[in-house]
Formats: C-alpha cells, structure tokens, sequence
C-alpha cells in the first residue's frame, strides 16, 4: 500500500471519535482519502447504505481498537459482518492498552500497531508506519557480528543485546592496595 494514493473507511465506537478524527486528519495529510461518517455522512442517510459503500470503495479499513470499540452490541450486525468480511484490509490501531482477551478472537491474532502512550509525533510515524506496511531498508543494515569493543581487565562481558560504550578509564590503584593485571 505504500507509495499511492489509498482509501481508508475508518471504523471506531463513538466514543473514540476524537481519535478517529485524528488519525482522518493525517491520513488526509499524508495524501490519503478517508471516509470518516462524521465528517462524510449527512443527517438523513442512510447509515447501513453508506457504510456498505465507504467499505466498498475503500482499499483497506482503519478499525480504532478499544475496550469501547468491543463491547456487546456496539456494533450493528451490518458493520460487524461488513468489517470481517474485509478482514484481509484491516488495518488494526490500538488507541488504549488491550491484552488479546479484550479483543474478539477473529480479530486477537492480527498484527496491530499502539497509538497510545506515544507522543503526537511518534504517534503519526506509527499511524504513518501502519498504512504503508513494512518497509524495506534503502541501504544495507549494519552487520550485526562486529567485533565487541576492547574491555578492560576484570570487566564482564557486555550484554549482547545493546550497544556498550567505550569502557570508562580505570581509576588507580589507592597506594595500600597492590594493583591487579599488571606484568
């Protein structure tokens, strides 16, 4: 999905509507069209007709995950069957800390993206990050068997899974105590 123009239905629980706004926002800003019911659907419609068309039309859904978003009787049978039918173009953000219970089992083992707890900027590189899917690297990643740095006598091994600065200088021996490593 990366690179085009792409349309996005973003589906969410009416009380998640300031995130659905938002990230409607950015996508709109990153070049994207969305189709948002409140900003796109007029008093009168109707509601079942236009969500068919907006998940018709669109090339893949954003669903805003929330504890609200999946409570009993939240979503009408129409939009349930709709969304899950499309479950290969859904788009999973967590707007609130969800464990796998919280979320319906057709729905549980999708790949999802947080949004919450992050700043505003990381939050739209996330956003950003999960309608443009995986990128590939432009130039070669570091290659991870470089040689460990030197460590000083005594010292333990680094831990393999960070980078370890350079070790700090050794403080000298005080005069009472015979100095260690030394020829």
């Amino acid at each position: 999905m990366s690179g085009t123009t792409q349309r996005y239905f973003i589906s969410y629980a009416g009380v998640d509507r300031s995130w659905a706004e938002w990230v409607g926002y950015h996508l709109e800003q990153a070049g994207h069209q969305v189709t948002l019911d409140v900003w796109d659907w007029r008093t009168g419609d109707d509601f079942v007709q236009r969500m068919d068309e907006g998940l018709v039309q669109a090339d893949a859904v954003v669903a805003l995950f929330s504890k609200s978003y999946f409570e009993p009787g939240r979503w009408t049978g129409e939009e349930r069957s709709a969304v899950l039918a499309r479950r290969d173009r859904v788009i999973p953000l967590a707007i609130e800390p969800l464990t796998n219970h919280d979320i319906p089992p057709l729905l549980a083992s999708r790949v999802r993206k947080d949004l919450h707890g992050l700043d505003e900027k990381d939050a739209v590189a996330a956003l950003l990050a999960a309608v443009q899917g995986g990128v590939r690297p432009s130039s070669p990643p570091p290659f991870p068997g470089a040689p460990a740095a030197p460590r000083g006598p005594g010292s333990p091994p680094p831990y393999p899974g960070t980078v370890t600065a350079a070790p700090a200088a050794a403080a000298p021996a005080k005069p009472d105590q015979p100095k260690t490593g030394t020829a």
